[in-house]
């Protein structure tokens, strides 16, 4: 049981003895537990993890984003990182950012995505599972849809007015136009379709291909 200065915590202590999901959403912990059920490994199981992330919190991580990953291998007893934080554009001109209205949002602000790229890599390397299999979970909660909580729903209704500046936005993250409320089902196909082109085509299809 878990203390504190005021006494019992709310939550118990949780252990393992074969391995360990920690994710911002159940749902997303939820599927790298399933991979390593199937027999995955610790990368797999993260990277299930992550793309389940990308469909229940796509306001906090995804594709379009970056990262690291640090991997250690208790029967080699080493560390390897895996470094796919983006960089600015290489055809950028730095006189576009001169202008900081434009570097928080639109175009300019973000870095190339390397989270797509870096994955991919991951799992070739140090991975032993398909693309196809890692990228399931969040296959079918993007497409049968998952219930909102109450920090999904207060996300969305913080950002209604930008998701509705765009068409592609609103048809996504909106239910009729409107913010969506706790326990509503958000579908996402398109997402959906984009994890299953990327498990099938690679990365060439995020960096260069229709995505």
């Amino acid at each position: 049981m878990a203390f504190s200065s005021h006494g019992l915590t709310h939550r118990s202590t949780v252990t393992g003895r074969r391995g360990m999901i920690a994710s911002g959403h159940p749902l997303a912990s939820l599927a790298g537990v399933r991979i390593l059920l199937e027999g995955g490994n610790a990368i797999d199981a993260a990277i299930a993890t992550a793309a389940a992330l990308n469909v229940v919190e796509p306001y906090m991580s995804g594709i379009g984003g970056v990262g690291y990953m640090h991997i250690y291998s208790a029967k080699k007893k080493e560390h390897k990182i895996c470094d796919y934080v983006g960089l600015t554009p290489a055809g950028t001109d730095l006189a576009l950012y001169d202008d900081d209205s434009k570097k928080s949002r639109g175009p300019l602000s973000p870095l190339v995505p390397g989270a797509c790229g870096g994955w991919l890599e991951a799992l070739r390397r140090y991975g032993s599972m398909e693309p196809a299999d890692v990228f399931a979970p969040a296959i079918e909660y993007a497409e049968g849809g998952f219930p909102l909580t109450v920090k999904n729903s207060m996300f969305f209704r913080g950002s209604t007015n930008d998701l509705r500046l765009y068409p592609s936005s609103a048809s996504t993250y909106l239910i009729d136009g409107a913010s969506p409320e706790p326990g509503q089902i958000l579908v996402q196909d398109d997402l959906a379709e984009t994890f299953r082109t990327i498990a099938s085509e690679g990365a060439e299809a995020f960096y260069r291909g229709a995505i």
